[in-house]
Formats: C-alpha cells, structure tokens, sequence
C-alpha cells in the first residue's frame, strides 16, 4: 500500500514536472495594452464596488470590472486606440472620461479619479481632456506608433520601414536594415501579432505587410525581458486589425512612375532605366455574430520593375511581383474566453537582374546575372485567452511558418558553372539554389 502511493506521488511530481518544462514564456505576445486606474472620495478615501464600463471603436463590444476595495481595477487585452471609461455606482454622480489612449505593448494608467456623492440621479462629470501616458508596469525604453500616426507621412510602404520616423532609429549606410539605439539592423527582431516572422537565416529578412494592414507599431529599443529571444537591437511588433461590430472597408492605391523615381543606380557591368512601382489594394472588416464573432480580411498585390542594361549585351528587365495578404478571426466564445486566428503572409516572385559578386567589371554572358528568386510564405497563429477575473490571465499560442527562398536560372544557358576570372575581372556560366522553410513553433503558455 504504502508503496504504490509512494509510486503514484512520484509518477505525479514527474507529471508536473513534465507539464512545468513546456509551459514557457510566451516571446513577444505584445499585441494589445491594457488599463488599470483607482476611484477615489473627495476626502482622498478609496472607492470600490465602482462600475467600470471601457468602450471604443476598435474594441468588440465593451469591456467591464469593478473597483477593489482599494479604488483599484484593471482591464487587460485591450486593441491599441483611445477609449472611454464609464464608472458609476448607486449612490454616486456617474463619471465619463473619454480620448483614453492605450498604446501597443503598454499599460496606461488612468487617475487617480475623483467622484462625488450624489444620492440624486443627474447627468454624468464628463472629462474630455486626455491623461497623462504613463505606463506604471512596464520599464522598457522605446515608441509606439498608431494607423494615425503615419497616414499621412512621406514613409516606405512596409511597417518595418514606417519605425524610421522615431528618434532612435537611423538609416544604415552598410546596406543592412535600419539601426536602432546604436545595434546593427541585422540584431533587430520582428513580430507580427505576437509572431516572430524574421528570417532564421539571414536577420535582415522579415514577412513584409503594407502598413494599411497594420493597427499598431511598437519598437522596444532596450529595457525589455530576456523572453524576446535573439533580439539585441531593436524589438518590433506590429498588430493587424481586428474586425469590429461596424462593417469597414478600406481600398487605396499607390504609384510611382519614372519621373519621380531617384536617380538611376549605377553597377559596374549595368545601369537602371525607366523604374516604376504600384500596388492597390484593399481591407473589409466587420461582424459575423454581432458581440460573437468578428473578420477583418485584407489583400496587397505590389509590382516593382526597371530595365536594367548589362553592357555589351542590352536591356533586361528586372521585375519584382508579390501578393501581400492578411486576414484575422476573432471569436468571443464567453466574457472571459477569447480565440483569435491569423493567417498573413507575402509570397514573392523576382526576375532579377544582379551581379553575383563584386569586383567584377564585365561578363562573358548575361546568363549569371539573370535569375529568378522566390521567396516569403504564410504564416499562421492561433492564441487562446481566459482572462476570469481582472488579476488573472491564461493565455495559450501555436504558430507555424512556411518559408521558400530560391534562386534558379531564366536562361536555358544558365545551367553551366558559375565561374570568377579575378585576373580578367569577369564571370560567365550561372549557379542555383533552392531553400524551402518550414518552422512548426512550439506551443507556449503563459500566466500572469
């Protein structure tokens, strides 16, 4: 007896054990904020038992708690955007205060509030001024940026472009992605509603998305959890929209033609003529269930092309085609229990006209130069969330990415050896390669 409860406890202390090891961390789930405030007498007392009613135009339904006996709530997994609080309990003068920003990665801290007592029912103290942002929670260093921020602004079409018009971030001159607080862009780390989407391989490659598809941007530049994993520069997470109870839609286009292309760039065996780009594109979001279940789909297709002349053998074109998508399903099974699938991606075809190496001055034939690349993929993530009571969050994340990056002859002529004369500074023949991705990431679970 004594030992076959002895067997059992071990068999269940290794059972947890077990289940300890695969709860980990989840990495950068950054892809909402959250609220907290306390209610407070005219005599300084703490308020509770007070009703908390959050509402906004990018929230699904309303979010609702009451204050603890100290004044105290919190309201968590709120989308980026400005909100208005609603606090009223019988006996006091109902409080509304409105333009309350709550930004991606951040906790804003609301008060503390005054109400009065008032044993009649009269019209509500209304706050029109927003206040202060001050996160009390979290003690990274960096920036966020909202759609508002950067609709009108001169940036390139990508999110991970748009982090440029913060203080901390500069343009590199070594030809790698931006530089953030003093690291390299090859040390930055990207995120796409809370999925790691840069390239395992080669750090300067993230998914690309439109920032028409993207809600939120924050960029950690220092002070953040060792849960971020590789990251040594920057963090960046970017947040896609999530469809509300009103029906949206949202189409836009972009061109630019060759006369407000730069300067063409200069190769030492080619030289560029007649770019041009354009892309349009499209999002529609809205309700499936009304305060159930809700869509948010959005589609991008983007053609970037030039001639470029090799010399000694004429014009080629070089041309860039992808076709950028993003979609989301967000089903509020119960007031604590919310599932959320996003599917995006940006899979790429480019006929590209490039030398090989450098140092060369000419070639033999054209054929090395002249390839075509695939690359991108789709990614897809599943996250889970139970939030019982205002103190307490579980939350669950499986996501899968399915990356190609290839790069194969456009010449019948290009299947011979690739080949460097150094002596006659010239290449002939051609090369290929093809790599196919596929990362499976481990479910985790976190509790706060």
């Amino acid at each position: 007896m004594g030992a076959t409860i002895r067997s059992s406890r071990v068999r269940w202390i290794l059972g947890v054990l077990v289940l300890a090891s695969t709860v980990t961390p989840v990495a950068a789930q950054d892809i909402t904020g959250a609220m907290q405030g306390t209610l407070i007498s005219p005599e300084g007392k703490p308020e509770p038992e007070v009703h908390i009613t959050v509402s906004g135009p990018h929230l699904q339904g309303s979010r609702e708690t009451t204050t603890n006996r100290d004044g105290f709530f919190q309201l968590l997994l709120l989308p980026p955007g400005r909100y208005t609080l609603t606090a009223d309990r019988q006996g006091l003068r109902p409080l509304e205060v409105r333009e309350i920003e709550v930004a991606l990665g951040r906790t804003t801290a609301v008060g503390p509030l005054t109400v009065i007592l008032q044993p009649i029912p009269m019209a509500p103290v209304v706050v029109d001024k927003a206040p202060l942002k001050l996160d009390p929670v979290h003690t990274s260093a960096g920036g966020d940026l909202s759609a508002r921020d950067y609709d009108d602004l001169p940036v390139d079409r990508d999110y991970k472009s748009l982090i440029a018009i913060l203080p901390q971030v500069n343009d590199s001159y070594r030809g790698d992605p931006l530089n953030v607080a003093g690291s390299t862009g090859l040390e930055n780390q990207y995120y796409i509603d809370g999925v790691n989407v840069t390239d395992t391989r080669d750090a300067s490659r993230a998914t690309s998305l439109p920032y028409n598809f993207v809600r939120a941007v924050d960029v950690k530049t220092g002070g953040y959890e060792a849960q971020y994993g590789r990251a040594l520069g920057a963090v960046v997470d970017a947040v896609t929209y999530s469809g509300t109870n009103d029906l949206e839609a949202n189409v836009f286009g972009f061109v630019q033609p060759v006369a407000l292309s730069l300067t063409p760039r200069a190769e030492p065996v080619m030289a560029e003529h007649g770019a041009v780009s354009y892309d349009l594109g499209g999002r529609v979001s809205g309700p499936l269930l009304q305060d159930r279940l809700w869509f948010s789909v959005a589609l991008n297709p983007r053609v970037d092309q030039v001639d470029k002349e090799i010399t000694g053998h004429g014009l080629f074109p070089d041309c860039t085609s992808a076709v950028r998508f993003a979609s989301k399903l967000t089903w509020r099974a119960s007031p604590a229990n919310n599932v959320e699938l996003s599917v995006f991606g940006d899979p790429t075809v480019q006929d590209q006209v490039a030398p090989v190496h450098s140092g060369i001055d000419s070639v033999t034939n054209p054929d090395p130069l002249l390839r075509r690349l695939e690359s991108g993929g789709t990614v897809a993530s599943l996250r889970w969330t139970w939030v019982p009571k205002p103190t307490f969050l579980l939350q669950s994340h499986v996501a899968g990415q399915w990356d190609r990056n290839s790069s194969v002859a456009r010449t019948s002529g290009g299947t011979s050896d690739w080949y460097l004369d150094y002596v006659e500074g010239t290449e002939g023949g051609s090369y290929s390669s093809a790599i196919e991705d596929r990362r499976m990431a481990i479910p985790t679970m976190a509790v706060t």
